[in-house]
């Protein structure tokens, strides 16, 4: 796997160049820490037994997780996925420890997840080149998505809003309790590392452009994130901006009319004082 050290958003784009061609099979997955690696959830907490990974209680797990999700959703949902690895699309979407990862064939919306949580550490982009996938078998049921032999990325049926705005895709990780950045694709991998100072000005940029947790996220999530941001942690966004060269119309417009206020607001208090020593 390739490390590159980027300092703005500027040169994370600049990296890209031509990568950024749609024919391209390009996907990304944004990380809070620099130092995450790309396991899924229900491998991160591997259960051991005799010294080993217990691989059939790993999976036995994930299938229980998977039938109680199965059990409880359809209340919440308008649309019913259509073989278990639909299911385990939607579930991993909103948090369900499985083997998909998420990734995004949207550069920008892989780093908002990078920068927007509030971390001191460094945050990293993982790009990943593909060139072989799963292709539409989203009615796979769980015993042969356990059979996979290699770890394949795929795009989910676009059955909510979230999956449009975020450009989804997944990784389907044969071996959950294994690490994909170090076992499967060094040679197609690279990490793109920013530093922790960069987070303010990077989440700043990326609103400007319209990456915002309502965009996201397009429902009262991300609008209240996106709400108690603006008005509660506006430090969260602030850079030093640098200042202005050369004649500024609207400051000069400011500074006339503060000046104008104040001779105006200095006669009114004149003319107070006359009439209270006339009387």
């Amino acid at each position: 796997m390739k490390i590159q050290e980027v300092n703005s958003l500027d040169e994370f784009m600049k990296l890209g160049g031509r990568d950024w061609h749609p024919i391209h099979k390009w996907v990304y997955r944004g990380v809070p820490d620099a130092d995450f690696g790309l396991r899924p959830a229900i491998g991160r907490n591997p259960i051991m037994r005799e010294g080993k990974v217990d691989t059939w209680r790993i999976m036995d797990n994930e299938e229980h997780l998977l039938n109680e999700f199965k059990r409880h959703a359809p209340v919440y949902t308008e649309k019913s996925p259509v073989g278990d690895l639909d299911w385990l699309c939607l579930a991993r979407h909103y948090g369900l420890a499985t083997r998909l990862l998420d990734w995004t064939s949207n550069p920008l919306v892989a780093l908002f997840f990078a920068a927007n949580p509030e971390q001191p550490t460094n945050f990293a982009v993982y790009r990943y080149w593909f060139n072989s996938w799963l292709g539409d078998r989203h009615t796979m049921d769980m015993k042969t998505i356990q059979r996979q032999k290699e770890s394949l990325i795929f795009y989910p049926r676009l059955t909510t809003e979230r999956f449009v705005r975020q450009s989804s895709a997944f990784l389907l990780c044969h071996e959950p309790w294994r690490d994909f950045d170090f076992e499967d694709a060094p040679e197609n991998l690279t990490k793109i590392v920013f530093p922790a100072e960069t987070r303010n000005q990077v989440r700043y940029q990326l609103r400007i452009f319209g990456v915002t947790p309502s965009f996201v996220r397009p429902d009262l999530d991300g609008l209240c994130e996106e709400l108690n941001d603006r008005i509660l942690h506006p430090k969260k966004f602030w850079i030093p901006l640098p200042p202005l060269e050369g004649p500024n119309p609207l400051l000069e417009a400011m500074e006339r009319a503060k000046k104008e206020n104040g001779i105006k607001a200095a006669r009114r208090t004149t003319r107070g004082r006359k009439r209270r020593t006339n009387e």
